[in-house]
């Protein structure tokens, strides 16, 4: 993990990612549903395959995830794991978001292609 730990270079952030909100929209039966997703921010980042060790992690989890990725953005205040990512044009959804050194420098997404 080249980066996993510690301050990733500047010109690492060589990949565009699109953050998307889910728009809801009531179902007609009293409860709300996904109408569409609207895009919140498309930030540069560096983003890394999960090791297998975190693909463990996940499985102890449920979570089956055929590709997953750290995604190392900016700080950015507002983004949830409600939320879906773009990565390299396949849709991810967001498992977890951490200000992993605690300064407000950067998040790290860790996303997941789902598997049905």
């Amino acid at each position: 993990m080249p980066y996993g730990q510690g301050r990733v270079p500047i010109g690492a952030y060589r990949e565009r990612v699109t953050i998307q909100a889910p728009v809801m929209a009531d179902d007609g039966l009293g409860g709300q549903t996904i109408a569409s997703w609207q895009t919140v921010a498309e930030p540069a980042a560096y983003v890394q395959a999960l090791d297998e060790r975190t693909k463990e992690a996940l499985a102890a989890q449920s979570i089956t995830a055929r590709h997953g990725y750290h995604v190392f953005i900016r700080y950015q205040s507002g983004i949830k794991t409600s939320m879906r990512a773009i990565v390299r044009d396949t849709t991810m959804q967001i498992h977890t978001v951490t200000d992993d050194e605690g300064k407000r420098r950067r998040l790290v997404l860790q996303v997941g292609e789902v598997q049905s």
